[in-house]
């Protein structure tokens, strides 16, 4: 089947629940999904933090993921909020194709 960007099925997707790696983090955030952060290695206790501590998700062990979050995740409205801040935001900020310019005129 080959890979698929997590950015193309988190469109369609009301929350998610990942290992908060940075490809997961950073994908969430730019699409506007709550995130649900089970960290297990590397960076993901710092993603997790910082997802918990921007408003963007909640950061939880694997056993605390139950009915109760699975439901609040995707419907309570301050969990809506946040995400969709920071999609604003990233939005707002330049892409790779305004930045290589800048990058290529460094290095002239």
């Amino acid at each position: 089947m080959g890979w698929t960007p997590l950015s193309t099925p988190l469109t369609a997707c009301d929350a998610i629940i990942h290992h908060s790696g940075s490809g997961a983090t950073l994908a969430s955030a730019r699409t506007g999904v709550p995130q649900a952060a089970v960290p297990h290695g590397a960076d993901n206790w710092i993603n997790a933090a910082m997802i918990e501590r921007r408003g963007q998700g909640l950061r939880r062990d694997a056993e605390q993921i139950d009915a109760q979050l699975l439901d609040t995740l995707p419907h309570d409205h301050d969990m809506r909020s946040g995400p969709r801040e920071a999609r604003a935001v990233l939005a707002a900020e330049p892409g790779p194709d305004l930045i290589d310019p800048r990058l290529q005129a460094l290095t002239e």
